[in-house]
């Protein structure tokens, strides 16, 4: 079950709407008659329109809305968006069990807002033991998957998964030496040293990506990500985390600026109020530069799935060291599980 949008709902809770209904409806599309459908059900209160004309032009304004704003998630998201868009409907590019690789990023964020913000909701207390949906227990580890690959799109270069569990098993000074070893830019500690935590984990570093010059020297485009699927991202300190990482776990810390990073896979304006703004654009765009400022580069899930893409485009290049490739046919597995239980 998709909880239907109310009737003052945004444009995007529509177009969201719409994109899962796609997902549940393959073969066949969701359309502009679902959300007409949908619009007329919703305004079962008299006194919100005077008749049925105002009715049907208040209906024809929101649909021409969300139209507008699948065309928009379609431009953000590039080749990384996994619908087909024509004359009034929308439809999923691929069958359940065959999606393309590149749509991997949206779907996952895609459901996984579904699940933070719909599914889980929805459930008894307590939530846990009532909870279906299929291997939510591993859909943090997959965002993280997507989230390596496509902070090696953003930097057009080297992808490390860092968060702890790391996919490679492999403890924390193991792999921070692996890093600073391909980095060239500072020595890691190789262990412990008093005033740190004694089981740092992954010390609030999910993605190390970078992109070195040709020459191989010290200054590169260097970027540290955090990766966030839970309700309370935007709690989280990551400039805090990146500066004590390289001061608690480097002898000689990197020079090259830090590029700081939270990845998401929501629509950022799920987060955000209209308050004294005169519109959701100019409150998303105002309240974005001010998340910007402390949690970095926001990568929601429309710029994931753009350099997700992008990510697996340069993957086959043996230049570049991007993890989490081999994971593609757990994280399509996951996809398809989660798109199943959509379904009828």
């Amino acid at each position: 079950m998709v909880t239907s949008p109310a009737w003052d709902a945004q444009a995007f809770h529509f177009a969201e709407w719409l994109e899962l209904l796609a997902i549940r409806n393959w073969p066949q599309s969701s359309s502009q008659a679902d959300l007409r459908s949908l619009l007329e059900g919703a305004a079962d209160d008299p006194a919100l329109f005077d008749d049925s004309d105002e009715l049907d032009e208040k209906a024809e304004e929101i649909v021409q809305s969300v139209f507008e704003e699948l065309e928009s998630r379609r431009n953000w998201a590039g080749a990384g968006y996994p619908f087909i868009l024509q004359v009034g409907t929308i439809t999923l590019a691929n069958a359940p069990d065959a999606i393309s690789n590149a749509h991997l990023g949206y779907l996952l964020s895609l459901l996984a807002t579904y699940y933070r913000h719909d599914y889980y909701k929805r459930l008894a207390d307590p939530k846990a033991d009532h909870d279906q949906f299929p291997a939510s227990d591993k859909m943090e580890d997959y965002f993280q998957a997507c989230g390596t690959i496509a902070a090696a799109g953003l930097v057009s270069g080297n992808s490390v998964s860092f968060g702890h569990p790391r996919p490679d098993h492999t403890g924390f000074y193991e792999k921070l030496e692996e890093v600073a070893g391909h980095l060239i830019d500072g020595s890691a500690k190789k262990a412990w040293t008093p005033g740190t935590s004694s089981n740092p984990k992954d010390a609030g570093v999910d993605i190390v990506a970078w992109r070195p010059f040709p020459d191989r020297q010290p200054g590169h485009i260097y970027l540290l990500g955090q990766c966030a699927s839970g309700d309370n991202w935007d709690k989280k300190t990551p400039l805090k985390d990146y500066k004590n990482f390289h001061e608690d776990y480097w002898t000689i810390q990197p020079h090259s600026p830090i590029i700081a990073a939270t990845f998401i896979p929501f629509d950022l304006r799920y987060q955000i109020r209209i308050g004294n703004y005169d519109t959701l654009t100019d409150a998303w765009h105002y309240e974005r530069w001010k998340i910007t400022r402390d949690l970095g580069i926001i990568v929601d899930r429309f710029r994931l799935a753009h350099f997700f893409a992008e990510g697996l485009g340069i993957a086959g290049n043996k230049c570049f060291k991007i993890d989490s490739v081999d994971m593609l046919a757990a994280i399509k597995q996951w996809v398809t599980n989660g798109i199943g239980f959509l379904r009828p």
